[in-house]
């Protein structure tokens, strides 16, 4: 089976613990070039405690390429804020942190399975590609011939599966 499984941890070396390897049920990660990058994952309600043990930790969203299991940290940021979500028939916890770290790169990558090529009102190109492209802002991308400066990586996973956007500013 080929796929994507995504993984995340809560560090604890910061407060004197071990790390934490979250339950992850979905994430959403915004990774910006210019600004503030931020990633909000909701993990199970029974991790409440071992997460408030660690107020200074940093999540670190890492994937794991299928079926050779080629794991490569996606980014890390500074933990800052746990809310509660209690619904009729569950209880989930939404964690969340924001970074202005630097990334790799810039690289060149030339793209594929390329969903949708949009533009925006502004002019700026977006695209919707598959996941397993590893593009970072600030990497320039090829796609049918357009070279396009990536300034913001969307990355939304959940149990239905990950879907990534690429975009200009």
């Amino acid at each position: 089976m080929s796929g994507i499984q995504w993984s995340a941890v809560l560090t604890g070396a910061p407060d004197a613990l071990a790390d934490l390897d979250l339950i992850l049920l979905n994430f959403q990660a915004t990774l910006r070039s210019s600004t503030a990058s931020y990633i909000s994952a909701t993990i199970p309600f029974e991790q409440l405690d071992d997460v408030l043990l660690r107020p200074n930790g940093n999540i670190v969203i890492s994937k794991t390429l299928l079926p050779d299991e080629t794991t490569a940290e996606l980014y890390t940021v500074n933990f800052n804020d746990v809310r509660t979500n209690e619904g009729a028939r569950s209880r989930k916890l939404t964690i969340s942190g924001r970074s202005e770290a630097a990334f790799p790169g810039p690289a060149a990558v030339t793209l594929s399975q390329v969903v949708s090529d949009g533009l925006q009102a502004s002019g700026a190109r977006s695209l919707d590609v598959s996941p397993f492209n590893d593009v970072l802002p600030g990497d320039t991308v090829t796609y049918d011939t357009v070279a396009t400066l990536i300034e913001i990586v969307e990355i939304t996973a959940n149990s239905s599966g990950t879907t990534m956007r690429l975009a200009e500013a």
